[in-house]
């Protein structure tokens, strides 16, 4: 019989910590997932060059392909590095675009802090010196760095300039395999096919929720704002049992805050409206009013 009950009793204690591990989890990723958004909404965003400068780096890199095709001799494989002072991130990754299609070397992928800065919109500073290339490529098992550095990446009314360095140095032996310069000072009319294709590309990177109709973003701004004390509920409560004002408060504030980022992307940009600016105070007041309502209803179960 007691054996019975030690059995039941380690039952219900699992299944005790099951209900509480898990909510705290979903807790947790809820609002990891909305800091997320919210970061997105407010973070830092990555300057985009001009159609001028874009003309004048595309150029660049293709020259640094073709300079590659003819000179790389045994390397095979390589690892691009991000190149430095590239602070929009476009000479890199035309780069890695056309090396990727030409098929002329086989490029090592981004590597995970580099793919996390991207998505966070935080500038990739590169390698700014040859033995901080070297350095930097050791995890990776390949024949050959490609490095650089750009000096001017500007745009005038008549035209724009690119200027800087690259070199492809041997992964084992760290010698320059290639070193060479990036000079294009004039801008050239590209064909009307990449002109379409950099606009559809801009068009894609855009701002993601403006392009969402609004009933849609309505709709998802009232579901993630009824779903946030809901998933967090038994967190809520947990809180609310500690009967104190001061914790209440700051839980009532952190969950309004969390509603008007989410009535932020709920506008999306659209304040210099007057219905903009309506649709983010009435948002954030409904979100306010919600999430009374939802710690009322915590305190009642609490007394």
């Amino acid at each position: 019989m007691f054996g019975n009950m030690r059995k039941t009793a380690a039952g219900l204690s699992g299944v005790s910590l099951f209900r509480g591990v898990v909510p705290t989890i979903a807790s947790l990723a809820f609002i990891v997932y909305i800091s997320y958004l919210g970061w997105m909404a407010l973070g830092p965003e990555k300057p985009v060059p001009d159609e001028k400068r874009q003309e004048i780096a595309l150029r660049g890199a293709e020259k640094i392909v073709e300079t590659l095709r003819k000179e790389r001799g045994e390397i095979m494989s390589a690892v691009l590095m991000h190149f430095a002072n590239d602070s929009s991130d476009f000479v890199t990754d035309t780069l890695r675009s056309l090396l990727n299609s030409s098929g002329i070397l086989d490029l090592e992928d981004r590597s995970f802090a580099e793919k996390l800065r991207n998505k966070l919109n935080l500038v990739n500073r590169g390698a700014p010196s040859r033995e901080a290339a070297l350095k930097a490529a050791q995890e990776y098992k390949t024949d050959g760095i490609i490095w650089g550095r750009i000096e001017r990446f500007e745009s005038s009314s008549g035209g724009a300039l690119i200027k800087g360095h690259w070199e492809l140095l041997n992964a084992r032996t760290g010698a320059v395999v290639i070193s060479s310069i990036i000079d294009e000072d004039s801008a050239r009319q590209l064909p009307a096919a990449v002109h379409r294709e950099k606009k559809e590309k801009g068009a894609l990177s855009g701002d993601f929720s403006a392009s969402l109709p609004l009933p849609l973003r309505i709709a998802g701004f009232l579901l993630c704002m009824l779903m946030l004390p809901l998933v967090t509920f038994s967190f809520i409560r947990t809180l609310i049992a500690k009967r104190s004002n001061k914790i209440n408060a700051a839980m009532l504030g952190i969950l309004t805050v969390i509603d008007l980022i989410l009535a932020c992307l709920l506008v999306s940009g659209g304040f210099v409206s007057p219905a903009g600016v309506f649709l983010f105070l009435g948002a954030g007041a409904g979100g306010f009013f919600y999430n009374v309502f939802m710690l009322s209803f915590a305190k009642k179960l609490e007394s």
